[in-house]
Parts: structure tokens; sequence; C-alpha cells
């Protein structure tokens, strides 16, 4: 596959190259005689490593690119394959720079026969390069394809318009090997990648923790997705920060070879407005790919009025401050970044640019405080929660929980007529215990409707066991109205025996029908007739509404901080938690009376 590269792009390469030449000899420790390209001493003079490391680079990265090598490649591979080449070319060099030495061995290191000199060892440096480059083979695996499934170049246009709106086109060209295996390089190369097999996949971060420790919430709208200038077909879905696009059809395997993929969208909120500038940061190309990338580039237009104050770059994973990237002004508002090295995986181009106040519009006070509710609505539901339960709470024990104002308490002697003792206990207490159902045996004792014995039994240790018997009068049955009264048959009692610790199912089952008789006869009820009756009611279906409130509002706290915990957010959330439950166990119970 050939590529036209333009003029001005050929030398902006070749400019990167020499600096990459530059950077190698300066920051890389002298190597070794070893690894020396001239075979003579003499020769050294003219082809020192800098020169040969020059020469031989430059046209190695112009016979990769024809072959459709990347000149990053080149590059990785060049160093490592250093030693070898330097062996190789000292071979080459060798009979030409003995013939070279014998004739300028005894000149002197100045004039015209000593740059004449310098002339014919770099024209024999040169022949050496073609005679190597002829059989490309001795030069494996230099020149070996590189089959990996990779980013070709990535290219971002941003513009960003007085409304604060980014409008975003990403031009990604990659290459799809399909798992082909390349020759091994394992110093220089990793292992096949073949993840593209269908298309691509772009996340699109859109939540944001910030460094107060709430988060911020972008928009994003997506407009299109094209493959090789054809609609593609493309999946959104939701992730937990953010939105993520399916680029291809789960029924089609991508051809081998180069694909590019353009995606348009738009984002807001997206900028930061400081009190003396207004500052756009931005990742291009994320840190989620796995792949590497050739080419990383970005485009940032201002409005027409805006004029660039400052500018930086930087480059790696999340989190690095290298800053192996180049920021070159277009225009007063224009400036194109590009990255100047090869990026591994999970690593991306990350730019901030800043211009005067005053040509964009920062969000209104109001919005941003809406925008913040809607990124931690934890706090906000719990808060919530707790208002409503005090509220309806307090409403509801105003309406139905408060007792009467006590009037002149005069004391009686005798139960209200009508009323048991059981009857009674149970409108004091408002609930039900066995001791009401003692008091009804009593009760019955004392009308002679019941005999009870009381006698201690056991060898060593004597329990207290109490017999129940028909009354002493010879009745055989109760008296009439007995079981309207007590609520339950207190004649299967007869012949019964309770003993601690003892079970015994007709007492269980009078214990159950007394309960049920002193609920329905005691509590407020709504009649057949439509009548209320009873003489108190537990309010019960307050405190379960409170209830369903509170763990909706502590499951809706939870399942946020889960997908989006921070500090700042659990320490507020707690406190409204501990608050609610505090107000449903108190308020509950006050709006029983």
């Amino acid at each position: 596959m050939k590529i036209a590269f333009p003029l001005r792009c050929f030398s902006a390469t070749l400019l990167t190259s020499w600096v990459w030449v530059l950077a190698f000899f300066t920051l890389t420790p002298r190597m070794g005689s070893a690894q020396a390209f001239a075979p003579t001493d003499y020769s050294a003079r003219f082809l020192d490593d800098a020169v040969c490391d020059s020469a031989i680079l430059q046209s190695f990265i112009v016979y990769g690119r024809e072959h459709g090598i990347p000149e990053s490649v080149i590059q990785d591979r060049y160093v490592v394959m250093r030693g070898k080449l330097a062996e190789l070319f000292r071979a080459l060099l060798e009979n030409p720079c003995v013939e070279l030495d014998r004739r300028y061995g005894r000149m002197n290191e100045s004039g015209a026969a000593h740059a004449a000199a310098g002339d014919a060892y770099r024209k024999a440096l040169r022949v050496a390069i073609d005679r190597a480059l002829q059989t490309p083979a001795s030069l494996f695996p230099l020149f070996e394809p590189d089959y990996s499934d990779r980013i070709r170049s990535f290219h971002a246009d941003i513009e960003v318009m007085k409304d604060g709106e980014l409008k975003v086109r990403e031009t990604i060209t990659v290459y799809n090997g399909n798992g082909q295996q390349p020759a091994l390089f394992e110093s220089t190369m990793s292992s096949v990648n073949n993840d593209i097999q269908r298309g691509i996949v772009r996340d699109f971060p859109t939540r944001y923790l910030d460094g107060s420790g709430f988060w911020q919430v972008t928009g994003f709208r997506l407009k299109s997705v094209t493959r090789n200038g054809a609609p593609e077909n493309f999946l959104e879905e939701s992730l937990s920060n953010g939105t993520r696009i399916k680029a291809g059809n789960a029924e089609i395997i991508l051809d081998t070879g180069y694909h590019t993929y353009v995606i348009e969208y738009s984002t807001r909120r997206q900028l930061i407005f400081h009190p003396d500038k207004d500052e756009l940061y931005w990742n291009v190309n994320g840190n989620g790919w796995v792949f590497t990338a050739d080419s990383v580039s970005c485009l940032v237009r201002f409005p027409e009025d805006g004029q660039i104050r400052e500018y930086a770059c930087y480059t790696g994973v999340q989190g690095s401050t290298a800053r192996d990237c180049d920021g070159v002004r277009q225009s007063d508002r224009e400036i194109l970044f590009r990255n100047r090295k090869r990026l591994g995986s999970y690593e991306g181009l990350t730019i901030a640019v800043a211009i005067e106040k005053g040509v964009l519009a920062s969000p209104g006070k109001m919005d941003r405080f809406l925008s913040m509710l809607r990124a931690n609505y934890g706090p906000p539901v719990l808060a919530f929660v707790l208002a409503f339960l005090s509220i309806f709470y307090t409403r509801s024990w105003r309406r139905k929980g408060r007792d009467p104002e006590q009037g002149t308490i005069i004391p009686q002697f005798e139960p209200p007529p009508g009323i048991s003792p059981a009857q009674a206990g149970y409108v004091l207490r408002q609930k039900y215990d066995p001791t009401l159902f003692a008091a009804t045996l009593v009760d019955a004792a004392v009308h002679r409707d019941l005999d009870i014995s009381v006698e201690k039994k056991g060898l060593l240790f004597k329990s207290l066991v109490y017999s129940f018997s028909r009354p002493g009068d010879g009745r055989k049955t109760p008296s009439s109205g007995v079981e309207d009264r007590y609520g339950m048959s207190l004649g299967s009692l007869y012949g019964q025996v309770a003993e601690r610790n003892t079970y015994n199912p007709q007492i269980k089952s009078l214990n159950t029908q007394l309960e049920s008789h002193l609920r329905r006869t005691m509590q407020v009820s709504r009649s057949k007739d439509g009548g209320i009756r009873g003489y108190f009611a537990l309010n019960q279906a307050y405190g379960v509404i409170g209830f369903f409130i509170l763990l909706a509002g502590f499951v809706a706290g939870l399942f946020f901080l889960l997908n989006n915990y921070s500090k700042t957010l659990f320490l507020i959330s707690l406190p409204l938690f501990l608050a609610s439950l505090v107000v449903q166990i108190v308020f509950s119970r006050m709006s029983m009376p």
C-alpha cells in the first residue's frame, strides 16, 4: 500500500528523524568499539557513529516507508539491531576503507585533500547502504512487515463553539492483520494483537471526579460513524463512567488491511473556566486502546475572536507527565498537536489549551447546580428521604399519634363495665403478652367458671403444676356468656395441666384465641355496616410506609456509592442515612398512640 506524503509532511518527518537521532546519541551511553561502524581507526575520523547512524537510519526509514512499515517501527528495531548492523557495515566497508586509508592516510587533517577524503568515505558508506538494501534479507527482521492490529493514525478535529459546546470529528485509521504471524522480533514487537475483527470499540468518558470529591458529568451526542467513506453499523452502550461505541457488524469479519473510521459527535461541559482564563483539557485518543498508535494528532480551533494564551501536551499512560509531543500554532486561534514517537498500549495524547476569558460563555449557577445534583444523586436522594420522613411522621403524629390532653384523674377500683382484665391490660399496653392469658384464667376462677389447683411436683427440683377443672359447684359447663366475655372456649380447659417447660397444645390454642379476640374487639376497625369499633389504633401502616421509603433510599444510596464511590460523598451520605434511620425508629413509635 503506497501513501503519498505532502512535501511539508515529508520535511516534518525528516526533521523528526534528525531529532530522534540527536536524542539517541545524547541520551544513550557511549557504545564500545565493537559497535562502531568504521572498520579502521583512520576511517573512524570521517565515519563516526553519529554520521553512520544518521545516514543508515534515514535510508532505512525511506525504504521502510516504501514498503508500508511505519517510521517508528524502523526506529525501534534499529535501536535493538544496532550491534548486528555495525558488524554488517564494518564488513561491507572494510575493503573500501582500507583502499581509502592508503590514499588519504598520510595527508594533513585540513585543506582540500581532507575535504575530498571525507566525501570519499561518505560515498563508500552510501554504496554500502545501497548494497545492504539490495539484499534486505541480510537485514532480517528489520523490514519484516508488522501484521499486528494497530492504530496507524488517529486525528481529531475539535471546534470549540462560543456556547462551550465541542464539535469533534475523529479520523481513525487502523490496520487489521487478521492474526497473521510475523517473524519473531520479541524485543521490539509484542505478540500479534488480533483484537480488530469485526470493527473497533471507542469509549468516551463522560464522568469525572473533581478535586473536591464530587462527580462531574459531561454531555455526549453521537452524530455519525463511517468506515472507508460509507455509513457503518454501530451500537451505543452506556458505561458506568461514559459511553461506548461499537463500530462494526457482528456478522462480518473485516478484510486484512487498512480501514479508516470517522466518528463525529458533540459534547458539552468539557471546558474549565478559571478566574483569568478558559481552558480545554482533552485526552485525544483515550487510554483504553490495547493497540499501539503510530501517529496521534489533534487540531483545536477556537472562535474567531479567541486568542491562544498557553498550551501543553502530555503522552503516556493515564497520569503520565512525559512530553513526547509537540504543539504548533496554525493561527492565533488554531493549534495542532501530534506525538513524536509511537504510543504503546493504553497510552494516549493529552492536550491543554487556554484562551482569554470573555470569548466562551460559562454555564450559569443554576445549570451547574442541577448538573452537580444529577451527577451526585446519592446524597440528594438520602436528604430527600430524611426530609420526607421528618415531615410525614410529624404530620402523622399530630393527626393520629398524639394522646389527647389529660383531664382530671379519678381513681376507679373496679374495671369499666363490660371490660375484662385482659381487655383492660391490652388497651393499656397496646400489645398482647402471656400475662393477659393468666389474668383471664384468674378472672374466670374469681367468677367461679374455673377451678385452679396448684401443687409442687418433682424429686429433687420441685416446680409448680397447675391443674384446671370444672367449678366446685358441680357445673359441667361454664356459665352463659363466658365464651363471649373471654373470647375462647373455656370449657376445653377443664382437665388440662400446665407445667413449666412442658408444651400443652390445648393451652396454646386457647392463648391464640384470646389474642385474636382482644385484637378484634379492642383495636379500631371498620364494621360491615361502615361503623367504627374499638378503643385504640396502632397506626402501623404509617411505620410501614416510612420503612419502605427508608429502604428505597438506602438501596438507591448504596447503588450510587458502589458505582460512584468517593470519600467525600460517603462522608455526606452516611450521616444522612443514620439520621433517617433515627427518624424512622423514633417517629414510627411516636405515631402509635
